[in-house]
């Protein structure tokens, strides 16, 4: 859907997903990928998709995790190394501090004004967005079990190991962490107003 040039149809399309609904007998499906926050800025994908998913007679809802800006900051940064986005923090913290957004090599647009990536979701679908606190969760019971609470799903299942899959080695200074709290002053207001968060 994003024209990803990562992408490998043979794993299988919406059309292949639609396909896979259709046969079961399930009252419930999880579809989890980070990258559907990039359709905010596709609008009309963003819509086709959720069409698409109506037609076959089913009801979108989707759940959001909101990082707190700042940490966010310093965590998406080191995934954009990971995949190979030549950028230095500085540019990608100027870009951010002043649009809110920035906007990757694969045309991707990250949103840390949570505000704006908000607005720009509920005004392409009509599915209820739920939205989750990610510091909270991680702080209290955890990721798996805020999910598995967040679909409603049988407590017992929040109960499953969790492991950080995707921590990085990778260096952070003492100029990134004094940036990422900038970013963080800027924008803890739209996590905070989101989220339902206090500042504590």
């Amino acid at each position: 859907m994003l024209g990803d040039i990562r992408a490998q149809p043979h794993h299988g399309s919406l059309d292949t997903l639609l396909s896979e609904l259709e046969g079961s007998r399930a009252t419930r499906a999880i579809m989890s990928s980070e990258d559907f926050e990039f359709l905010a800025d596709r609008p009309s994908d963003l819509m086709r998709f959720e069409g698409r998913i109506l037609s076959a007679g089913w009801t979108p809802i989707y759940l959001l995790f909101l990082r707190s800006p700042g940490s966010y900051s310093l965590s998406v940064f080191q995934e954009l190394l990971r995949h190979r986005n030549p950028v230095h923090f500085s540019a990608f913290s100027d870009e951010v501090l002043a649009r809110g957004t920035y906007r990757s090599r694969h045309n991707h647009v990250l949103h840390l004004d949570y505000d704006l990536f908000v607005a720009k979701w509920r005004a392409a679908t009509k599915g209820e967005l739920r939205i989750r606190s990610y510091d909270v969760a991680a702080s209290e019971r955890g990721i798996i079990a805020e999910f598995m609470r967040a679909i409603d799903a049988p407590a017992r299942l929040g109960e499953l190991r969790q492991l950080q899959l995707n921590a990085s080695a990778a260096a952070v200074t003492d100029d990134m962490k004094a940036t990422a709290r900038q970013i963080e002053v800027k924008y803890l207001p739209t996590f905070m107003r989101q989220t339902g968060e206090r500042v504590v």
